[in-house]
């Protein structure tokens, strides 16, 4: 830091060695940016495989606050063969 304070560095030398050291760390990143580019139906099954992992989860996280918050009655809910109309379980 003093060297740079004294003059010794200047700012276009600093930018020019960040420049250089961005370059290098972006170039993985870029390439990897051009595979999926050049992949998009793959792209689309990730995400399409991703968001049905997410509903999914959704759905289990729901179900458990749910029945935390005393509040999952529908989950006692019996389905008879009337389609969805269905008729409640007794609880007793």
């Amino acid at each position: 830091m003093s060297y740079y304070m004294r003059g010794g560095l200047g700012d276009v030398k600093c930018k020019k060695t960040l420049l250089a050291v961005m370059e290098e760390i972006l170039q993985p990143i870029r390439e990897k940016r051009k595979h999926w580019e050049n992949n998009i139906p793959e792209v689309y099954e990730i995400l399409l495989e991703g968001t049905k992992l997410a509903r999914q989860r959704t759905e289990e996280t729901l179900g458990e606050v749910c029945e935390a918050m005393k509040i999952n009655y529908f989950r006692q809910f019996h389905h008879s063969g009337m389609g969805n109309m269905g008729t409640w379980k007794s609880r007793g």
